[in-house]
């Protein structure tokens, strides 16, 4: 399902910064060093994701397909931290990242054997970056929370919570976040989609809280870490050969 990169400018959505505070406190913050990694798999230019990664004290791994806001990325967070390719060609560790940022590009393919919006189809595809336990935080227009994506997040989490951010974004659209608690599939969705159903029609609104609502799990153990994308561009490798050697 990879897409042209101007498809993705037009799709791409990045939260507003007057919204950071009260998403930033919904999580309560590692130790310092600690080595728990969150991921942004459509970082833009990775405002957000440094804003998080400095609250929660975590390492940071952004990926972006668009090349000029790719190149912001890796002047934040560095080569080895940030990579550019389609978000269906990165190539990262399974289960290795505590928390993960998904604010997908906003799209419909009609190409699509399944479901048609690419919101979902890109939270499927990324969750198997998160470890047990992990953190998703899935940033989409309240539309966009169907029955599908509500069956999904009820066979694969254990908590799962729709936020109402204030306003209408770019002054017309009711936008959420979906936190959801990572656990091993399930077959049947249980009382969490009946749960999920309801919430869409009315979420909590979010607010800065008093105190956070979420801890990130036990830190994951992955013996070999990877993230890059599976193929290299020119650019690329010669950026990564003269940053880092051959």
């Amino acid at each position: 399902m990879a897409r042209p990169e101007s498809k993705i400018k037009m799709g791409f959505l990045p939260i507003e910064p007057h919204q950071y505070a009260a998403i930033l406190s919904l999580v309560t913050p590692a130790v310092p060093d600690s080595g728990h990694k969150l991921l942004d798999p459509f970082a833009g230019e990775g405002a957000f994701l440094e804003a998080a990664a400095d609250a929660w004290h975590m390492m940071p791994y952004a990926n972006e397909l668009d090349g000029e806001r790719a190149e912001h990325c890796r002047t934040r967070f560095g080569p080895t931290q940030a990579v550019r390719c389609d978000v269906e060609r990165l190539s990262a560790s399974t289960g290795a990242f505590s928390a993960a940022w998904l604010n997908p590009p906003y799209d419909y393919d009609r190409a699509a054997k399944n479901s048609k919006r690419v919101e979902f189809a890109y939270l499927r595809h990324s969750w198997k970056w998160l470890c047990e336990g992990g953190i998703g935080l899935w940033c989409v227009y309240q539309q966009h929370l169907t029955e599908e994506a509500a069956a999904f997040f009820a066979k694969n989490s254990r908590r799962v919570d729709v936020w109402g951010l204030p306003g209408l974004h770019q002054g017309e659209y009711s936008q959420i976040v979906v936190a959801a608690i990572k656990t091993a599939f399930q077959e049947q969705p249980g009382p969490l989609y009946e749960q999920l159903l309801a919430a869409r029609t009315a979420p909590c609104p979010l607010t800065v809280q008093a105190e956070p609502v979420y801890t990130l799990p036990k830190l994951p153990m992955v013996k070999h870490f990877v993230f890059a994308p599976d193929l290299i561009d020119e650019d690329q490798g010669l950026r990564l050969v003269s940053e880092q050697g051959a």
